[in-house]
């Protein structure tokens, strides 16, 4: 008995963890949560730059620091870089996309700044799992000769990634909407393009 709870107890807790993870940070929630995005919407293309200046000396760390108290906050999950990373802050949108954010500084002297934020929406790993075994599947039913159900399954996965990245386009925006009302509660001032708006 001792040993099968010792088994099972890793299992368990690593079962709990990836369901969290994949399933348990849901649209809705974002979508009550955070603001709606002025935009709308991310652009297709899935990035977006917005710059803010400073005159009172305001860190990028200082922002990243207000954005990551505000999604525990409101109890919405995050990845911080551990500094090997391309990108500063991770927050999934969805079990198919996520956004993250890179931000960089620059000093002009007398504590004025400019701070860069991009904004890139990207496909979660387990939407790239599902897209390598759709294509896998693909091409295995195109080999057996049965290339109309390769191609109806191909126009579903496709169907199904260009959904689930429209989806992400609009919850990003609501992301990138929240960090902008940070930003000016540091009386942070916006100098970026304004997000593309989206058609309902």
């Amino acid at each position: 008995m001792i040993a099968a709870l010792c088994y099972a107890q890793p299992l368990v807790r690593s079962w709990q963890r990836f369901r969290t993870r994949f399933f348990g940070r849901g649209s809705p929630v974002l979508a009550t949560v955070l603001p709606e995005g002025q935009g709308r919407r991310l652009p297709l293309t899935g990035s977006c730059s917005v710059a803010y200046w400073s005159e009172q000396g305001a860190e990028r760390t200082e922002l990243l620091a207000l954005c990551v108290a505000y999604l525990h906050e409101h109890r919405l999950g995050a990845t911080i870089d551990s500094g090997w990373s391309d990108w500063d802050l991770e927050i999934p949108l969805h079990p198919w996309t996520l956004v993250r954010v890179c931000t960089a500084q620059e000093d002009h002297g007398g504590g004025k700044r400019l701070i860069r934020v991009r904004y890139r929406l990207r496909l979660t790993r387990f939407a790239q799992a599902v897209s390598i075994l759709g294509a896998g599947a693909g091409a295995v039913a195109a080999a057996g000769l049965h290339v109309p159900s390769a191609a109806v399954g191909a126009g579903v996965l496709a169907a199904l990634l260009l959904g689930a990245w429209w989806r992400g386009s609009v919850l990003a925006a609501r992301v990138v909407a929240a960090f902008d009302g940070l930003a000016r509660s540091m009386d942070l001032l916006p100098c970026g393009p304004a997000l593309r708006r989206g058609k309902r």
